[in-house]
C-alpha cells in the first residue's frame, strides 16, 4: 500500500511557464491527503522559494535536490557542500567566465551577473540570479547547493580537481551542484527511513534528469510524458505530460484517488 508520494515541482506539478497547478492536479493532491497518503514536494529549489499553492498543504519538503529535507518544519536530514569545494567551483567557473549562485538555508545569491544564470533562476524565483555584495560572507555559511549556467560539455571544467562534489541537471543550459553523496534519491531514502516506510510503500513523480535517482529509489517511479528519455527509461510507468494533467491520470490509473 502506498503511504507516501514525492512530487517534483517544475515540469511535474506545474508547467515550466506556469505559476499554479491545474485544477485536476490540485484535486488529485487533495484526494491523496483525504486518503491519508503523505505528499512531499521534491525540488531543486531552496525551501524559501518553494511556491505556495492555494488549497494544498504538503506534509514535507525535499529541497536543494535532497540536501535539506523537512517534515512539519523540522529538519530530518541535511547534507551541505564541502567548503573547499565551494571555493574551487567558484574558481573553476570564473576561469570560463561563469558566475556562481550559492544557496545557504536562508539566503542565496550570485557573485556577478550572468544572463544565462539569471534566465535559469527566473524559472523558479522572480529575483533571478541576484548579485550579492556580501557573496564572500555567504559562502562562509553551510552551502547546500550551487548553480552555474553550464552546458553538458562544460561540466568537467566546473568540477575540475573536485572530489566531494557532483552536479545534476534538469535544464540544458544550467547545472545544480550538490555533494557527491547527495541527490533526490538519497533525500528520498532518508525520508523513508525517518518514517519507517519501505520502498514499496513509496511512489515518486518526475520529469528531469535530477529526478532519475528518486524514481529508482521508490517502489513505483512515474515519469511525466514530457520527461527526458533517461527518466522514462527507469520509470515503472509513463503518464501524460504535465500540460495534460499527467499526475491526475497516473493516480487514477493506480486507483489512489
Amino acid at each position: 500500500m502506498v503511504k507516501i508520494i514525492f512530487f517534483d515541482i517544475d515540469g511535474t506539478l506545474i508547467d515550466i511557464d506556469a505559476d499554479d497547478m491545474s485544477d485536476k492536479t490540485k484535486y488529485a493532491l487533495q484526494k491523496l491527503k483525504e486518503n491519508k497518503i503523505l505528499i512531499f514536494a521534491a525540488t531543486g529549489r531552496p525551501y524559501y522559494i518553494v511556491p505556495k499553492f492555494d488549497g494544498i498543504e504538503f506534509d514535507g519538503f525535499l529541497t536543494f535536490n535532497g540536501q535539506l529535507c523537512l517534515y512539519n518544519d523540522e529538519i530530518i536530514y541535511e547534507n551541505h557542500l564541502d567548503s573547499q569545494d565551494v571555493k574551487k567551483v567558484i574558481q573553476n567557473a570564473s576561469e570560463i567566465d561563469k558566475a556562481c549562485m550559492a544557496a545557504s538555508d536562508t539566503l542565496m545569491g550570485a557573485n556577478f551577473y550572468d544572463k544565462k544564470l539569471d534566465d535559469y533562476m527566473l524559472i523558479a524565483d522572480p529575483n533571478g540570479a541576484k548579485v550579492l555584495q556580501n557573496f564572500d560572507e555567504l559562502i562562509k555559511e553551510n552551502i547546500y547547493q550551487m548553480m552555474v549556467a553550464a552546458t553538458k560539455d562544460q561540466e568537467p571544467m566546473i568540477l575540475k580537481d573536485i572530489n566531494h562534489t557532483t552536479c545534476t541537471r534538469w535544464h540544458p543550459d544550467a547545472i545544480d551542484i550538490i555533494p557527491a553523496t547527495g541527490g533526490k534519491g538519497i533525500g528520498t531514502k532518508k525520508i523513508l527511513e525517518y518514517f519507517g516506510f519501505s520502498a514499496d510503500e513509496a511512489m515518486a513523480f518526475g520529469d528531469g534528469g535530477n529526478d532519475k535517482d528518486m524514481l529508482e529509489t521508490v517502489g513505483c517511479g512515474i515519469a511525466m510524458g514530457n520527461a527526458v528519455e533517461s527518466v522514462k527509461q527507469v520509470a515503472n510507468y509513463v503518464t501524460k505530460p504535465v500540460s495534460e494533467d499527467g499526475v491526475y491520470w497516473a493516480l487514477k490509473h493506480f486507483n489512489l484517488i
